[in-house]
């Protein structure tokens, strides 16, 4: 029981760690959060981190939307797609949700087509990656070239 109230207390720690980057502007404009990028995989790091996101999806403009939508759904009962971005932007929420079967594909196809579709959003925006490694620093190293 101590183990699952931890955990419990870290995930509240994190949603609203999210929830004051979000009312701070770091995901577009402070109330809006429209400029977001989320991207998972299947490891305790992403389950962790979607634990968090479905306690703050409220708060972020279609992100709801997304969790529940036929391509998210996808994802999560599959096998064959490792990697999952979630996005605000324009569209609907499959379109704001990028698959991808291989840290390969995520790098060179599902990251790029989402900031193309994030950015009519907005000039600035904030990405947050919950990823084994060695996808997590492969990410983080792209998205920053992507931020470019």
């Amino acid at each position: 029981m101590g183990e699952a109230k931890r955990r419990g207390q870290l995930g509240r720690l994190a949603a609203e760690h999210l929830r004051q980057r979000q009312r701070a502007g770091d995901f577009g404009t402070p109330g809006a959060a429209g400029a977001y990028l989320f991207v998972l995989d299947k490891s305790p790091a992403g389950q962790e981190l979607l634990a968090v996101l479905r306690a703050v999806a409220a708060d972020f403009p279609g992100l709801s939307e997304a969790l529940e939508g036929e391509t998210f759904r996808l994802w999560s009962m599959s096998a064959v797609f490792p990697f999952v971005v979630l996005h605000g932007g324009e569209g609907s929420a499959s379109q704001r949700t990028q698959l991808a079967g291989s840290l390969e594909r995520l790098l060179e196809e599902s990251l790029p087509r989402a900031v193309r579709l994030l950015r009519p959003a907005g000039g600035r925006w904030s990405a947050v990656a919950a990823l084994a490694e060695p996808a997590h620093s492969a990410v983080g190293a792209a998205l920053e070239r992507l931020r470019d």
